[in-house]
């Protein structure tokens, strides 16, 4: 296990996020290689609902240990709120925080999001094809368009949070 230097929730939630689109990317590219292999079945990477639920419990755990009745309220109230991530198209939602409680948590000191890690489905979609592989290339190249793009975005707020973290501990940037 590898330290961290920076161990806030954000830079957490944003290393979770990354390592799940570049799994995305990494299984939509098995996918597309095996696009006219007989009986391929595609698969794809879920993240996004266990990060969401990872959040929800971070932020109400800061909320319980904040003793301002209002700051309490307010982070509550903005829970339900998070930005919404989509989950790849077709696909069941992924399971919550699995081997993961308030209680484990508690016991072993981790943060709900240090237990968020991508998993793997396979592709409830039909075989489209007459080989009995359900690769859609449209569907792969557009999913690889998003996870792209989300990967980007991911990684220029990374950045934005290390550039922050330079200037607060004396960079000068």
């Amino acid at each position: 296990m590898s330290q961290r230097l920076v161990t806030d929730v954000t830079t957490l939630a944003l290393e979770r996020a990354l390592d799940g689109a570049a799994l995305q990317q990494r299984l939509i590219a098995s996918n597309l290689a095996n696009l006219e292999t007989p009986g391929f079945i595609g698969r794809h990477a879920r993240f996004q609902d266990s990060l969401r639920a990872a959040l929800v419990a971070e932020r109400s755990a800061f909320a319980k240990r904040t003793t301002h009745k209002r700051s309490r309220r307010t982070l509550a109230n903005a829970a339900p709120r998070l930005p919404a991530l989509r989950p790849s198209p077709g696909l069941p939602p992924s399971p919550r925080l699995r081997g993961t409680s308030r209680a484990t948590s508690r016991r072993t000191g981790q943060s709900p999001l240090e237990a968020v890690r991508p998993s793997v489905a396979a592709s409830p979609a039909p075989p489209t094809q007459p080989n009995g592989n359900n690769v859609n290339i449209e569907a792969e190249m557009t999913a690889l368009s998003e996870s792209v793009l989300q990967y980007e975005v991911l990684t220029r707020l990374l950045n934005k949070k290390l550039r922050m973290v330079g200037v607060a501990i004396g960079d000068g940037k």
